[in-house]
């Protein structure tokens, strides 16, 4: 194949995966090669080969420097990474464009109330086209503000919630907890407010979003959805949520845990939640769970894309052991559904961003929602901008358990960024 000849990764030293990569790549590569996806099966193989390695081998095989096993030295110097022709064994299947022209149609000409459009505007198609949502997947502190002050600085503001994005109840809550409602609340909901965004924090992702054939009443047409998120790097979006949750809104504020109780304290939260039957991503419009709980557990991007079927990581008792966990290598039958639901998730939507690389790269972005306006791409809701660097924060030891509780996130983190950047330098 064009890629380096793919084999089970746990079989392969890094020496020969570096021979391989780097034999593979002897030929001339550069902006636009035509590239082929792979099948969803392919992609679930690929991924969950890399997730089964212990965690020294996972960091050498990712590392840009040695394995480097998405190509990601190529892309971030702007070249597509492989052959022309060559199928990538880690790209998913194309999706449908055409909620994405309907939307950027909308938006050349006018808003959806039928506003007068310019005389430079698109003819209105016909027949009449199906309504068209952006689904915002928030993760905590992975640049969910930044897109919602985007979304109010290129789109109409009476189309965008008011409050960080997330529907209100008139009246009642400022955040509704979308994640709760079914398809035809949601519906419902487009056709009484107007609204052609929400954001979904708290919840996981609903998996019932993906087959959104919900019609709106009185249109004839189902409500498509746009499916757009935001990922970080996930140690730093971990000590991002401490320094956001656990030391500026600690409502203990005149002495802060240290990083590692935090986390400590926050995974034996989560476990309280999980184990409620009123908890998050339980369905149970009643009960609102501990919304805070699951933003410090290990894995989050996983269990948010699994729709909230990742159990937390089972702990080694006793008092002398040095480890707090068993190695997520040895734990498959616990994660590999959820892992495998998370993956083909991701797939489906239509844009999954890596933050670190939005103010560089916003290609991407003009071009499935026809948004111009990206000044300032980092914003925080309170205190100041800070960039979180992981490694700074805790020693050698602490880090690496970190790593190895989070490899789950740190393949899906890695997977994103190649699948954005070769959506800018490789043609498909």
């Amino acid at each position: 194949g064009g890629w380096w000849q793919w084999k089970t990764v746990a079989g392969v030293m890094a020496a020969d995966l570096h021979r391989e990569r780097e034999t593979a790549w002897q030929h001339p590569r550069g902006v636009g090669v035509a590239v082929h996806r792979a099948s969803m099966d392919t992609v679930l193989a690929t991924l969950l080969s890399l997730a089964r390695l212990p965690m020294r081998q996972l960091q050498l095989v990712l590392n840009q420097s040695q394995g480097d096993i998405f190509g990601l030295t190529r892309l971030q110097q702007g070249q597509c990474p492989v052959i022309s022709g060559a199928t990538i064994p880690w790209l998913p299947p194309r999706l449908s464009a055409a909620p994405s022209e309907i939307f950027r149609n909308r938006r050349q000409l006018g808003s959806i109330e039928n506003e007068k459009p310019s005389p430079t505007t698109l003819t209105p198609p016909t027949p009449p086209t199906p309504p068209v949502m952006i689904w915002y997947e928030h993760l905590s502190k992975a640049g969910g503000t930044s897109f919602c002050k985007l979304a109010k600085k290129n789109m109409p503001r009476k189309e965008v919630p008011s409050y960080y994005c997330m529907p209100s109840e008139p009246g009642g809550r400022l955040d509704a907890r979308v994640g709760q409602w079914d398809n035809e609340q949601l519906a419902n909901y487009y056709l009484r407010e107007k609204k052609t965004l929400v954001s979904n924090e708290w919840e996981p992702f609903p998996q019932q979003r993906l087959k959104m054939q919900q019609y709106v009443s009185g249109t004839k047409q189902p409500l498509l959805l746009l499916l757009v998120t935001t990922l970080r790097e996930p140690l730093n979006r971990l000590v991002s949520a401490y320094r956001f949750w656990g030391v500026l809104h600690n409502p203990i504020l005149q002495k802060p845990p240290p990083l590692r109780r935090w986390l400590k304290r926050m995974e034996a939260r989560a476990r309280r939640d999980a184990a409620s039957p009123s908890g998050i991503g339980k369905g149970n419009i009643t009960g609102r769970g501990d919304f805070i709980a699951h933003v410090g557990r290990p894995n989050f991007a996983t269990w948010k894309f699994s729709g909230g079927a990742l159990p937390l990581p089972r702990r080694i008792l006793g008092r002398y052991s040095r480890r707090r966990s068993y190695p997520w290598a040895q734990e498959e039958p616990l994660w590999r559904e959820p892992f495998e639901t998370a993956v083909r998730t991701l797939a489906r939507f239509d844009l999954a961003i890596p933050l670190e690389e939005l103010s560089k790269h916003t290609g991407p972005l003009r071009e499935l929602l026809g948004w111009s306006h990206f000044e300032a791409t980092q914003f925080v809701p309170s205190g100041e901008v800070v960039n979180a660097v992981a490694t700074a924060e805790l020693p050698p030891e602490d880090h690496d358990q970190l790593w190895d509780d989070n490899k789950l996130d740190m393949v899906l983190y890695n997977w994103v960024r190649a699948m954005y950047l070769t959506r800018i330098y490789c043609s498909m």
